[in-house]
């Protein structure tokens, strides 16, 4: 008996168990397509690739479970019957009659009616094994199979559904996040905030608490509106890390994970070193009779005697922590003043490369500008500067001549000449002649200053420089005076070589025309009285021809003047409005010149060889009446290219007016920078060039 009832009360037990299972596998299968329907929901307002992903998973771990749940529930409810039947067999009573009889003693023991001892044993049995054999049975059961079905949908919510989320890549979706999983996580994120050169990568690490379910994500703000969202990559030991590629500006980026976010933290670009002015000047001992040129720049050669002294002053921007000169291996450090500006000092004693460095604040070299710097033996050669002296212009040609004499004793081998170009510190030298070798060489040489591409209204500092035939110790080098050469401006360019001539100057040819027109009248009123063409008439006629031509050539000069300055203009110097009104001029001046100047002049050639003498009076009335139109027509040209003209030379005066003003910060900067080291001697320099500059600017 002892044996049937345990066999039984396995066979019920396991059978209750895959019932069990059945109850939350359908309840699991209701919860998964209700979750799924939120999803793709959530899916179709913002497409998220996990999502799918997950839904996927849940599918098939859900189609799995079921197809398990029935085969379990098969096998049971076929061994379930063998079970009874064999039973059954062993205790040779025929079919359904223990399982009824033992129906029966359940139901006695129940209502406690007989009171056998025995009948009363295998009730007492039966009745204590009830609630293993059938728990679904009662409705207590019932209420314990409901709880544990709700137990099994929360396993489900907190467990399997973000654990397979999280095994698609950390991504999760995050109106799920928010709405189910508590703010428990906690970790952190290293570096909170990195200095970086541009175009480095960064490298962000995010230390989790352990069971936290989720894999953590980087969210990252380059500024440009919108936030990119990057996938971290688990390192071992709690530890997740992502490389964000190339950071060209400053960047924002932060932690997710689930629903909880980290404080923003700023990935700052470092700016790199940049000269933004720099002035140079070689002192201590300066070549005999010469004064040193302040160049804007230290690229380039550089020429001066051993023990002179290289004064630098610059401004640099970034984010700079030194800056130092470099010279083989000496580094020479500059400091930087109250006002912001790096200043040193280099006393040169070797000739070589001299760079110009500066380091950031990552530690990083950054090399501004080169210079060579060439020491020259003492006892250099003797060169002065006959002419110009001081300030000078310059013809529109752009060359300029200057008169020199220079003398050695070991002879002179070469002339040449150094300029800066004042408003940009472009500077540079140019071989011009040879010396042949004389100890004592004098005359003039010419620079064509369209080799340096100087702009209208430039300043050029020019000088000449001598170097001797030393074979021995080496050519030495000297420097003559240094000579200010003034650029025309663009109105200025038009003028021919000696000034009186102005190429857009439409009153000669006005003054021609109607001089032309007087003449035409006389010839037709001295017809009108003879009657006839007489020789002197055909004179006049002769002349008055020729001076059209002159006239019509006249025009065609101002045109091309006009067509070079449109040209010129385009380059930027003039307005666009300018630019317009020169273009409708030279359509007006075409117009004139291949119109009425060309009717007019083969008009009066058919008077001079074709007309009869009675047709010549009417003629010339009408010939006179064109040269009168295209003496109103010249006459309305002038006007209109005189307002050209001021408009040329308002936009002249800007450009002009513009590049003083920022000469004049630059100077005025300087002051400033005297008057806090109270250097009286570069205060008074500096207010010098200020009145220079004003007296300049009202020419």
């Amino acid at each position: 008996m002892g044996g049937f009832v345990n066999r039984v009360r396995f066979v019920y037990l396991a059978s209750s168990l895959a019932l069990a299972i059945g109850y939350l596998g359908r309840f699991l299968l209701t919860v998964f397509v209700v979750v799924s329907l939120t999803i793709v929901l959530l899916y179709l307002i913002n497409p998220d690739v996990s999502a799918v992903l997950a839904i996927v998973l849940l599918s098939i771990g859900l189609i799995v479970a079921s197809l398990i749940y029935e085969v379990i529930m098969y096998i049971f409810s076929l061994r379930r019957g063998e079970v009874w039947s064999q039973v059954e067999r062993e205790a040779g009573v025929p079919e359904g009659r223990i399982r009824g009889a033992y129906e029966v003693c359940l139901q006695v023991s129940s209502a406690g009616v007989y009171s056998h001892p025995f009948v009363a044993r295998a009730a007492e049995r039966a009745n204590s094994s009830l609630k293993y054999v059938f728990p679904l049975s009662k409705p207590f059961d019932r209420r314990h199979m409901f709880l544990s079905l709700i137990a099994g949908a929360f396993v489900m919510l907190f467990v399997l559904f973000p654990s397979m989320i999280s095994s698609t890549g950390g991504k999760v979706v995050s109106a799920y996040e928010n709405l189910f999983l508590p703010q428990r996580a906690i970790f952190t994120i290293e570096p909170e905030g990195a200095l970086l050169h541009r175009g480095d990568d960064l490298e962000v690490s995010v230390l989790l608490n352990k069971g936290s379910g989720f894999t953590p994500y980087i969210e990252v703000d380059r500024g440009l509106g919108e936030v990119e969202r990057f996938g971290l990559k688990y390192g071992g030991k709690e530890k997740y890390t992502i490389k964000i590629e190339k950071i060209m500006e400053d960047t924002l980026y932060r932690g997710v994970l689930g629903n909880a976010k980290s404080g923003w933290y700023k990935a700052r670009v470092v700016r790199e070193p940049s000269l933004e002015y720099i002035r140079c000047e070689i002192t201590e001992p300066a070549y005999a009779g010469t004064s040193p040129m302040v160049r804007k720049s230290m690229e380039g050669e550089i020429f001066c005697l051993s023990g002179s002294r290289l004064d630098i002053e610059a401004d640099i921007g970034g984010d700079v922590e030194d800056v130092y000169i470099m010279h083989g291996e000496s580094h020479i450090e500059l400091k930087r003043d109250i006002s912001g500006m790096w200043r040193g000092s280099v006393v040169l004693t070797n000739s070589g490369q001299f760079s110009l460095v500066a380091r950031d604040i990552l530690k990083k070299d950054n090399m501004l500008e080169t210079a060579k710097i060439t020491i020259t033996p003492d006892n250099p050669p003797s060169i002065k500067l006959v002419s110009p002296k001081g300030r000078t212009d310059v013809a529109t040609d752009l060359i300029l001549t200057m008169s020199y004499s220079a003398s050695d004793d070991y002879g002179i081998s070469t002339i040449g000449v150094e300029y800066i170009v004042e408003t940009t510190g472009d500077g540079g030298r140019f071989s011009l002649i040879g010396g042949g070798g004389n100890t004592q060489i004098s005359g003039d040489v010419s620079f064509d200053l369209n080799r340096v591409d100087p702009l209208p209204g430039d300043t050029v500092l020019v000088r000449l420089y001598a170097l001797d035939n030393d074979t021995v110790a080496g050519p030495k080098v000297s420097y003559s005076e240094t000579v200010e050469v003034r650029i025309p401006d663009i109105v200025q360019f038009f003028r021919s070589v000696d000034g009186e001539r102005d190429y857009l100057s439409m009153e000669e040819v006005l003054e021609e025309g109607e001089a032309i027109s007087e003449m035409l009248t006389e010839i037709a009123q001295g017809m009108e009285e003879r009657g006839e063409i007489d020789y002197e008439s055909y004179s006049k006629m002769e002349e008055v021809i020729e001076r059209e031509k002159n006239l019509r050539k006249r025009a065609e000069e101002i045109l091309k003047g006009i067509d070079e300055m449109r040209q010129m203009g385009e380059e930027g110097y003039l307005s666009e409005e300018t630019l317009y009104k020169l273009s409708k001029a030279q359509e007006m001046l075409e117009e004139l010149i291949d119109e009425q100047t060309k009717r007019l002049l083969e008009e009066m050639q058919k008077i001079m060889e074709e007309l009869p003498e009675e047709e010549v009076a009417r003629a010339m009335r009408e010939i006179l009446e064109n040269q009168e139109e295209l003496n109103r027509r010249l006459d309305t040209m002038l006007k209109f290219l005189e307002n050209v003209k001021v408009e040329m030379l308002l936009d002249s005066l800007k450009e002009r007016l513009r590049r003083t003003i920022e000469e004049q910060k630059d100077i005025t900067e300087g002051i400033k920078r005297a008057e806090t080291e109270r250097d009286i001697e570069f205060q008074s320099e500096q207010q010098e060039k200020v009145k220079r500059q004003y007296e300049e600017f009202l020419k």
